[in-house]
Protein backbone atom coordinates (compact mmCIF):
# COMPACT_ATOMS: atom_id res chain seq x y z
CA UNK A 1 0.00 0.00 0.00
CA UNK A 2 1.17 3.50 -0.74
CA UNK A 3 0.74 6.58 1.80
CA UNK A 4 -2.02 8.37 1.51
CA UNK A 5 -3.12 11.82 2.28
CA UNK A 6 -5.87 11.18 4.23
CA UNK A 7 -6.92 12.56 7.98
CA UNK A 8 -6.05 10.24 10.47
CA UNK A 9 -8.37 7.57 11.85
CA UNK A 10 -9.48 7.64 8.63
CA UNK A 11 -9.00 3.41 7.27
CA UNK A 12 -7.03 3.09 4.40
CA UNK A 13 -9.34 1.94 1.22
CA UNK A 14 -8.45 -0.58 -1.49
CA UNK A 15 -7.54 0.55 -4.72
CA UNK A 16 -9.53 -2.33 -6.83
CA UNK A 17 -12.52 -0.98 -4.23
CA UNK A 18 -14.87 1.33 -7.07
CA UNK A 19 -16.25 4.65 -5.64
CA UNK A 20 -20.15 3.70 -6.00
CA UNK A 21 -22.63 5.53 -3.80
CA UNK A 22 -25.47 3.04 -2.55
CA UNK A 23 -28.60 4.94 -1.68
CA UNK A 24 -30.21 4.23 1.74
CA UNK A 25 -33.37 2.41 1.05
CA UNK A 26 -34.62 -0.17 -0.57
CA UNK A 27 -34.49 -0.63 -4.05
CA UNK A 28 -36.92 -1.05 -6.75
CA UNK A 29 -37.46 -4.44 -8.50
CA UNK A 30 -37.97 -4.61 -12.10
CA UNK A 31 -41.53 -5.90 -11.46
CA UNK A 32 -42.06 -2.49 -9.46
CA UNK A 33 -40.51 -0.53 -12.71
CA UNK A 34 -42.56 -2.76 -15.23
CA UNK A 35 -45.58 -1.17 -13.26
CA UNK A 36 -44.52 2.22 -12.94
CA UNK A 37 -43.92 1.86 -16.58
CA UNK A 38 -47.28 0.87 -17.85
CA UNK A 39 -49.06 2.85 -15.09
CA UNK A 40 -47.40 5.94 -17.54
CA UNK A 41 -48.60 4.34 -20.39
CA UNK A 42 -52.16 4.07 -19.33
CA UNK A 43 -51.54 7.66 -18.28
CA UNK A 44 -50.43 8.65 -22.43
CA UNK A 45 -53.65 6.65 -23.65
CA UNK A 46 -55.90 8.45 -21.62
CA UNK A 47 -54.46 12.11 -22.36
CA UNK A 48 -54.22 11.37 -25.86
CA UNK A 49 -58.06 9.92 -25.74
CA UNK A 50 -59.10 12.97 -23.64
CA UNK A 51 -57.32 15.36 -26.31
CA UNK A 52 -59.19 13.56 -29.37
CA UNK A 53 -62.63 13.16 -27.13
CA UNK A 54 -61.86 17.18 -27.35
CA UNK A 55 -61.18 17.84 -30.96
CA UNK A 56 -64.45 16.00 -31.77
CA UNK A 57 -66.41 17.86 -29.21
CA UNK A 58 -64.85 21.69 -30.47
CA UNK A 59 -65.72 20.45 -34.07
CA UNK A 60 -69.33 19.26 -33.22
CA UNK A 61 -68.55 15.96 -34.41
CA UNK A 62 -69.96 14.39 -31.09
CA UNK A 63 -70.84 15.59 -27.75
CA UNK A 64 -73.14 13.22 -26.04
CA UNK A 65 -76.35 10.87 -26.79
CA UNK A 66 -78.66 13.64 -25.45
CA UNK A 67 -76.99 16.44 -28.02
CA UNK A 68 -77.61 13.43 -30.72
CA UNK A 69 -81.04 13.42 -29.64
CA UNK A 70 -81.42 17.37 -29.90
CA UNK A 71 -79.89 17.27 -33.34
CA UNK A 72 -82.28 15.01 -34.65
CA UNK A 73 -85.06 17.11 -33.22
CA UNK A 74 -83.79 20.26 -34.51
CA UNK A 75 -83.03 19.01 -38.12
CA UNK A 76 -86.97 17.73 -37.62
CA UNK A 77 -87.94 21.24 -36.74
CA UNK A 78 -86.21 22.78 -39.64
CA UNK A 79 -87.63 20.57 -42.30
CA UNK A 80 -90.92 21.63 -40.65
CA UNK A 81 -90.33 25.16 -40.83
CA UNK A 82 -89.35 24.99 -44.89
CA UNK A 83 -92.47 22.90 -45.29
CA UNK A 84 -94.62 25.55 -43.47
CA UNK A 85 -92.46 28.42 -45.36
CA UNK A 86 -93.86 26.77 -48.79
CA UNK A 87 -97.41 26.54 -47.46
CA UNK A 88 -97.49 30.02 -46.66
CA UNK A 89 -96.14 31.40 -49.69
CA UNK A 90 -98.76 29.05 -51.55
CA UNK A 91 -101.25 30.69 -49.44
CA UNK A 92 -100.36 34.13 -49.66
CA UNK A 93 -100.26 33.34 -53.39
CA UNK A 94 -103.92 32.36 -53.10
CA UNK A 95 -104.99 34.97 -51.09
CA UNK A 96 -105.79 33.05 -47.96
CA UNK A 97 -104.93 36.15 -45.47
CA UNK A 98 -106.42 35.28 -42.43
CA UNK A 99 -104.79 31.39 -42.63
CA UNK A 100 -101.28 32.95 -43.34
CA UNK A 101 -101.39 35.31 -40.17
CA UNK A 102 -101.88 31.90 -38.37
CA UNK A 103 -98.89 30.18 -40.29
CA UNK A 104 -96.81 32.69 -39.43
CA UNK A 105 -97.31 32.56 -36.16
CA UNK A 106 -96.63 28.53 -36.24
CA UNK A 107 -93.18 29.59 -37.95
CA UNK A 108 -92.14 32.36 -35.36
CA UNK A 109 -93.17 28.99 -32.55
CA UNK A 110 -90.94 26.43 -34.17
CA UNK A 111 -88.35 28.85 -34.88
CA UNK A 112 -88.03 29.98 -31.17
CA UNK A 113 -88.17 25.82 -30.53
CA UNK A 114 -85.35 25.85 -32.99
CA UNK A 115 -83.35 28.02 -31.20
CA UNK A 116 -83.53 26.99 -28.04
CA UNK A 117 -82.54 23.40 -28.93
CA UNK A 118 -79.39 25.23 -30.65
CA UNK A 119 -78.77 26.67 -27.19
CA UNK A 120 -79.18 23.74 -25.40
CA UNK A 121 -76.45 21.90 -27.74
CA UNK A 122 -73.87 24.91 -27.33
CA UNK A 123 -74.62 24.81 -23.74
CA UNK A 124 -73.76 20.92 -23.57
CA UNK A 125 -70.44 21.22 -26.05
CA UNK A 126 -69.03 24.11 -23.77
CA UNK A 127 -69.65 22.51 -20.87
CA UNK A 128 -68.37 19.54 -21.94
CA UNK A 129 -65.31 21.41 -23.43
CA UNK A 130 -64.85 23.00 -20.02
CA UNK A 131 -64.68 19.48 -18.18
CA UNK A 132 -62.20 18.22 -20.71
CA UNK A 133 -59.93 21.06 -20.11
CA UNK A 134 -60.14 20.68 -16.19
CA UNK A 135 -58.91 16.91 -16.81
CA UNK A 136 -56.08 17.58 -19.26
Amino acid sequence: MRASSRPTGETPKDEDEPDVLIPEGVAWTSTEDRRMVEALRRRARVISQLKLQRSRVSVGDYVSDEVTKFRGERFRIERQIVAMRKDLEARTTLGRFEEAKVLKKSIADAESRRDGITRAIEAEQTRLLRRYDEEL
